[in-house]
């Protein structure tokens, strides 16, 4: 019994750290897609329900904590994560390779996020939504300035940004 709880508590972690790892690259394909983040977070909800109500009772049973909040928890860093990111994944690396849009876009709002090696960022409107366009570290973002993005059409429809400039 000893040995099979070790096997899960590892089990358990090892899909949790490759959930977080995951969304990491997530976040940079998020960058890359036109898409809403609402899509995302419910496609998060939606695969790590059926996970939570699978694992709640054994996990409760494995670690003797509340069988609500940490299984919960674990779906979403292993189910949720994972399904939202191979779901950009596939929608960015089997994109059709033609141009779709070319957006001319005036910035509305400029920032920079991060600490020491910061990046700029500049907020646009593309089809009445509101997108974070992020620039190399060390680009200078202007409000006067205008942004050029051309796209290409993923996997499942949404556009991927595969060229981006300030004008």
């Amino acid at each position: 019994m000893i040995q099979s709880k070790k096997f899960w508590k590892f089990i358990y972690t090892i899909i949790s750290l490759i959930g977080i790892g995951m969304l990491v690259y997530g976040i940079v394909l998020y960058e890359l897609t036109l898409i809403n983040e609402y899509l995302l977070l419910l496609g998060i909800i939606i695969f790590s329900i059926p996970l939570y109500f699978f694992i709640r009772n054994h996990y409760a049973n494995l670690y003797d904590v509340s069988k609500y909040f940490y299984p919960f928890c674990v779906s979403i860093t292993s189910a949720g994560f994972i399904s939202v990111t191979i779901f950009l994944m596939l929608n960015f690396h089997f994109a059709n390779k033609d141009i779709i849009n070319d957006y001319d876009l005036i910035i509305r709002e400029k920032g920079i996020l991060g600490g020491r090696g910061r990046t700029p960022y500049a907020v646009v409107n593309i089809e009445n939504k509101r997108k974070n366009i992020l620039f190399p570290k060390g680009e200078i973002i202007r409000l006067n300035n205008r942004v050029y993005l051309k796209t290409i059409k993923g996997l499942f429809g949404f556009e991927v940004i595969v060229e981006k400039k300030i004008k």
